[in-house]
């Protein structure tokens, strides 16, 4: 087994934070897995792959399942990301992420030199040259 297989599995995957997600919105609500996949517009079969973390959903679909459970993508985001920084730092060194103060420029940007004026070949003219 190739080193990013063998990392994956030591790790919890989005698509099966988000399905664990889906499914406890959903079994919060008290709703069944039929109920919500007929108003996202998926098959129940489907939606259970989702929520097992066996299918990889697009956005669309997503959307849909998150508005059939009242949350918007912005809510179902923000669970996942909780979820995935509660896990256990063993796990956090496999794609270390700088702290923000490291990613901030240690200098000034550089300032964008004057214009230069360049000769044009006839007496007396000049034309303006500027640098994208």
């Amino acid at each position: 087994m190739d080193p990013v297989t063998t990392r994956a599995r030591q790790r919890r995957l989005w698509r099966d934070v988000v399905g664990a997600v889906l499914r406890e919105s959903r079994r919060r609500r008290g709703e069944r897995l039929t109920d919500v996949a007929d108003r996202a517009g998926v098959s129940p079969q489907y939606l259970s792959e989702v929520e097992r973390g066996r299918k990889e959903p697009s956005s669309e679909v997503l959307a849909a399942v998150a508005d059939a459970l009242d949350l918007t993508l912005a809510d179902l985001t923000r669970r996942v990301t909780l979820t995935l920084d509660a896990e256990p730092r063993r796990h956090r060194h496999l794609h270390p992420v700088a702290p923000a103060a490291e990613n901030r420029p240690t200098q000034e940007p550089a300032v964008a030199p004057a214009p230069q004026r360049a000769p044009t070949g006839r007496a007396g003219g000049e034309v303006l040259l500027l640098a994208a």
